[in-house]
């Protein structure tokens, strides 16, 4: 009796993903007219996603994800455009959610905290690279996305009266 469960998780997941992407190719052509005149541009946005899913396989661990995609937000927003990193951020962010609906089986509201930080960290970040001038700056972004994960880690914590020690360790761990 679980195998048509299974199936029908998978097929929701793929369809999930399926949608995600069609959006997100809408909002390129739709929005960003010159992305797909640029070859170079695909090729990196494209590299960048690779890497991403490879590190994220081969670690093979939940939480780093949410560095990962900081990380892929933040080349993207030096290579590429920081518009078309803050869509790419929310585009892996709401992967990141179907992954975490889909490892555990519900919604649950540790998976909505960890989106918003996502979401975000990693647009502050995109518009501090905006104007990035030395690589001091890019630095600077990625402590900034750290403290500001940190601070809504904090204050979400709190407003669900979780346990201090709990809430100190995932926002020490998501600033390192």
């Amino acid at each position: 009796s679980s195998r048509p469960i299974t199936t029908s998780l998978y097929l929701s997941l793929l369809v999930y993903i399926t949608l995600l992407f069609f959006g997100f190719y809408f909002y390129l052509t739709s929005f960003e007219n010159d992305f797909f005149k640029n070859i170079l541009n695909c090729a990196m946005l494209s590299i960048i996603t690779i890497i991403m899913v490879l590190t994220a396989i081969l670690t093979e661990q939940f939480e780093p994800n949410l560095i990962l995609i900081l990380f892929g937000t933040m080349m993207c927003a030096v290579l590429i455009s920081p518009r078309i990193s803050i869509s790419f951020n929310v585009f892996f962010a709401l992967i990141y959610a179907g992954i975490i609906i889909w490892n555990l089986g519900e919604v649950t509201p540790g998976a909505f905290e960890k989106v918003l930080v996502v979401i975000i960290s990693g647009s502050i970040c995109a518009q501090l690279l905006k104007n990035l001038a030395r690589r001091a700056t890019l630095l600077l972004a990625g402590l900034v996305a750290g403290f500001v994960g940190a601070s809504i880690i904090f204050s979400i914590g709190f407003l669900m009266n979780l346990d201090i020690y709990l809430i100190a360790l995932n926002s020490l761990w998501y600033i390192a």
